[in-house]
């Protein structure tokens, strides 16, 4: 103005804009403020149940053990791990049921992360000392992760009243256990017991082995640490049975090691489940008749699967006569039977059952179907052999001959040895003295 160069009229009109600008910021702030304000009073669980996840999935929670063991942080992170697991273990009773099923989750998912890291690194990377062994993972890890326990001693603790509502659940099939008012660590001591009563009706022939897979996959899809709870027991009363009284507890546990296929409605199961298995899997290893067969690791292949056959002679007696591991190209890599006069006999049969595999396997390619059941099931039956057949993802075949005597022989039974088998063999050709497809001379 002083120069001329603005008019009054233009002044006033540039303050009027600028106030107007001045006045549009201070609102602009204000959403802003309102906008992070929002932001924290987000739920924070599902996020926390998607990052979990997102941790089990694919290879991710076992590249973060190794990183923290490497940078010497594991135990800080198997701390934190308890004490999440500790928090969560039972649901307010104010809760909502959204809220309750989350917390489940929660809990879920960090007691199976926290059993694998005591498979894989030892109980003493949970008993740190640091949290006085007061929180119920370190109670239940330093109880049922032993090698060997008495398995009626496990269950004195049991509440009858407890152990008869977790069993009414289980066997009605309705009742979501996430969502009620029972603690976590409560069901988790409770359901050996539940699982004793059901093995104890199994065996006096009151349930049917449908009935049985039911209740068990009830309790899978409920909460993924009930059925590690329920492993642990199963394998420490397996120890110490007879022989004639294991198989039925033997088919309880081979079937929790059973995928179990649902559909993505199951909030976060696909992640949880497949560690699950895992878990249930490292259980039933350790103690595995058939495990530790390769002590000396510059031996050769045809030696330890000798080794191998005297461990599956002290297993399956009453039940095979014959067993023999077929390579690729159909060339024998293992055979052994029990009467060496008939070895001629069964060695024909071996090769007989080689074609009906290739044909199932054929016949199974043309239907375009996705083959991921591995037991091909009976392939001979004469009046005194039968011979079962099992394929792995490497096209290795085995075959069990079995005395046809034996009619008390079930298919999930066979199918335990196959996979028993199976595990043993891949164990043995992880040898790094030993090159795959390299000639093996059987003995």
């Amino acid at each position: 103005m002083r120069t001329s160069l603005l008019s009054e009229w233009h002044v006033t009109s540039i303050l009027s804009k600028r106030e107007s600008l001045s006045r549009g910021g201070l609102k602009l702030e204000t959403t802003n403020t309102q906008i992070a304000t929002l932001v924290l009073r987000a739920e924070p669980t599902d996020t926390l149940l998607k990052v979990l996840s997102h941790l089990l999935s694919g290879q991710s929670f076992e590249l973060i053990l190794n990183a923290a063991t490497g940078t010497g942080k594991l135990r800080a992170f198997a701390t934190k791990l308890v004490r999440f697991n500790e928090a969560n273990r039972q649901p307010a009773g104010s809760d909502p049921s959204k809220t309750a099923n989350s917390r489940a989750l929660l809990f879920d998912i960090s007691f199976l992360m926290l059993c694998r890291i005591t498979q894989m690194y030892g109980i003493e990377v949970i008993l740190s000392g640091e949290l006085g062994g007061e929180t119920f993972f370190e109670q239940w890890a330093s109880e049922w992760l032993k090698p060997n326990v008495a398995p009626d001693l496990l269950l004195n603790r049991c509440d009858p009243m407890l152990t008869d509502q977790l069993l009414k659940a289980l066997t009605s099939g309705e009742s979501d256990l996430r969502s009620g008012s029972v603690r976590w660590h409560d069901a988790c001591f409770h359901v050996p017991a539940v699982i004793r009563e059901i093995l104890a009706a199994y065996e006096s022939q009151l349930v049917s082995d449908e009935e049985v897979e039911r209740i068990l996959d009830t309790l899978r899809t409920q909460m993924c640490c009930l059925s590690v709870c329920a492993a642990a027991w199963l394998r420490f009363y397996i120890q110490v049975q007879p022989v004639n009284l294991k198989s039925k507890p033997t088919m309880m546990l081979d079937h929790l090691m059973t995928p179990l296929s649902l559909d993505d409605s199951k909030e976060h199961y696909r992640e949880r489940s497949v560690l699950m298995l895992q878990i249930i899997r490292r259980l039933a290893q350790d103690d595995n008749p058939l495990q530790g067969v390769s002590d000396n690791q510059d031996q050769s292949l045809d030696h330890q699967l000798s080794k191998l056959w005297n461990k599956i002679l002290n297993h399956v007696k009453t039940m095979a006569v014959c067993i023999g591991f077929i390579g690729k190209e159909n060339s024998p890599l293992f055979l052994r039977c029990i009467n060496q006069s008939q070895e001629l006999q069964f060695h024909y049969i071996m090769h007989t059952c080689i074609d009906f595999v290739e044909e199932k396997i054929i016949q199974s390619n043309k239907s375009g179907s996705d083959v991921r059941e591995l037991y091909l099931g009976l392939l001979y039956s004469s009046e005194e052999v039968k011979a079962y057949g099992f394929v792995t993802n490497t096209k290795i075949k085995i075959v069990i001959i079995i005395d046809s005597t034996n009619s008390l022989l079930r298919d999930n039974e066979i199918r335990a040895i196959f996979r028993k088998l199976h595990n043993a063999y891949t164990e043995l050709v992880c040898n790094p003295f030993y090159t795959p497809g390299d000639p093996i001379t059987s003995k």
